[in-house]
């Protein structure tokens, strides 16, 4: 038996389920081969680190994000399909990085600058950062880096409500991915590059015009991360009828994310939920958004702490 015939069998001779001939045959060849008997020890290894590694259940929402990013990709293929010739089509034709579920339309960096990509009726501020490859003094250890995510809405109209996020470390963060990942955005804005505390990562987008309320994730990667970073955004497309004021709120065993969308309902802040989950089960009568969000919070293990455009909703 030659080398190119016995590594065929080196998986299953691993998985001991070769018959008795055949399994003769791979044994005779690597009692004479200490290259494929080499093979067979690293091929060992890697099983038992693979048996190793627990069972992970897949999230609740993976099937939707595998159908959102096919949408995107349909997206792409049709602006890359409509885009004039010359330079700039050129540009527009360029295939984003992919990251996980995450991928959106890249980041162009030119000597640290930045690139605003135009889509249809929405612009896309892309992440900044310098154009050198990061080195191994700025790694960041991860359990020190804490991120800062401002969102500040424009005023609604009839074509929606715009949109920017501004993501600041506290630390450098280099060769990072920023997704917004939502079903109801007919693109996915984001960007790739380094992030720093004075040249932070910022997104431009419009939520397009529909219900009362758009709830979307801001999701952030980096070599230097052990987990990504997620957030979850409740932003009210319209102002609330009375703004400032008090309303019922009746939440009966519902995921976070919907508590969130009726409390956003009612306020002229987004609500940023990060590090928690839960069901709520809420009955109130004339709260405040920023009360019904205190009530939320002890129902999810978290707290509230707000500024002057946001509520942020996280845990303990």
């Amino acid at each position: 038996m030659q080398c190119e015939r016995a590594q065929e069998f080196l998986s299953d001779h691993v998985e001991q389920t070769l018959d008795r001939p055949m399994r003769l045959a791979v044994d005779a060849h690597l009692a004479d081969c200490g290259s494929c008997r080499e093979d067979l020890a690293r091929l060992r290894v890697l099983y038992r680190a693979l048996e190793a590694v627990p069972e992970v259940e897949p999230p609740t929402d993976s099937i939707a994000r595998v159908i959102h990013r096919l949408q995107t990709i349909r997206y792409e293929e049709a602006q890359r399909a409509a885009s004039p010739g010359g330079f700039a089509g050129w540009l527009r034709t360029l295939r984003p990085v992919s990251v996980a579920l995450g991928a959106g339309l890249a980041a162009l960096v030119i000597g640290g600058s930045f690139l605003l990509n135009r889509v249809g009726n929405h612009e896309q501020l892309n992440l900044i950062g310098p154009a050198q490859r990061p080195t191994q003094q700025s790694a960041v250890a991860a359990p020190r880096l804490t991120l800062q995510l401002g969102v500040t809405l424009g005023p609604p109209t009839s074509a929606g409500r715009s949109v920017r996020l501004q993501v600041t470390p506290s630390a450098d963060l280099p060769r990072a991915t920023v997704r917004v990942l939502s079903q109801d955005l007919p693109f996915t804005p984001g960007g790739d590059g380094d992030i720093t505390p004075t040249r932070p990562a910022v997104l431009d987008f419009l939520l397009p015009a529909g219900p009362r309320v758009r709830s979307f994730w801001v999701q952030v990667q980096a070599t230097t991360m052990a987990t990504p970073y997620r957030a979850l955004i409740a932003a009210p497309l319209t102002a609330p009828p009375q703004a400032g004021g008090t309303s019922a709120l009746a939440i009966h065993h519902q995921p976070l994310t919907n508590a969130l969308e009726l409390v956003a309902a009612s306020s002229t802040r987004p609500i940023v939920a990060v590090g928690v989950e839960g069901e709520v089960n809420l009955q109130a009568e004339d709260v405040t958004p920023r009360r019904a969000l205190d009530l939320i919070a002890e129902q999810v293990q978290g707290r509230v702490e707000e500024d002057a455009t946001t509520l942020h909703l996280v845990a303990k």
